[in-house]
Parts: structure tokens; C-alpha cells; sequence
């Protein structure tokens, strides 16, 4: 009985050998490719294609923080603005209606042109 136990232990460590055998081969066949100069030309050219690829994205994140900033900027300005007319009229309104004027929105009108009439001299 203990014959038959060890001689099945014997095949079983030899499949196990078997199998570690072929994975050893499968690996120093990785190890060299992975030494190969092309392997190391294509990971130094995916790391390049990579930072390559990580700096346009962060120079556009950028430019899009840029735009956002301006974008920002130009509405605050354009509010500033309204702000300071909205205050102007306040006190035009405010200094002419102490002194019982009204202000009136002036449209631009062609000048009127007026016969003009020639006296004459005697």
C-alpha cells in the first residue's frame, strides 16, 4: 500500500515538474524577447507616445482654464460696466430731478435743415 502511495506522490511531482519545466521555458522566451532591442524600442516609443500624449492633454486642460479664466473676466468687466451705467443714470436722474428735470433718452436725429431765406438790402 505504501508502495502504490509514494508511486502515485512520484507521478504527481513529476507532472508538477513537468508543468514548471515548461513554465520556466515560457519565461526566460519572455525574458529574451522582453531583451530584445526592438521590446525596448517599442516601450521607450509607447513611453514617449504616452508623455507625448499626457502633455497635450494637460495643454489643453490648461487652455480650457485659460478660457474659463478670460470667459470670467470679460463677465465680470461687462458687469462691472453695466453696474456703472445703471449708477450713472441713478445719479443723473437723482441730479436732475432735484433741480425738477426729467431725463429724456435722446435719439439721434438728422439736423433739420432750415430754408434759408435771403434778405435783401436796399
Amino acid at each position: 500500500m505504501d508502495v502504490r502511495i509514494a508511486e502515485q506522490n512520484l507521478e504527481v511531482e513529476r507532472e508538477k515538474s513537468e508543468v514548471l519545466r515548461k513554465n520556466l521555458i515560457d519565461v526566460s522566451a519572455q525574458l529574451e524577447e522582453i531583451k530584445s532591442p526592438l521590446f525596448v524600442t517599442s516601450v521607450k516609443k509607447g513611453e514617449v507616445l504616452l508623455k507625448n500624449r499626457k502633455t497635450q492633454i494637460t495643454d489643453k486642460l490648461n487652455l480650457e482654464m485659460k478660457k474659463k479664466c478670460a470667459l470670467g473676466e470679460l463677465q465680470n468687466t461687462r458687469g462691472q460696466w453695466q453696474r456703472m451705467d445703471q449708477n450713472l443714470q441713478h445719479f443723473l436722474n437723482k441730479t436732475l430731478s432735484t433741480f425738477g428735470l426729467r431725463m429724456q433718452r435722446m435719439a439721434v436725429q438728422e439736423p433739420r435743415l432750415s430754408p434759408v431765406t435771403e434778405t435783401t438790402g436796399s
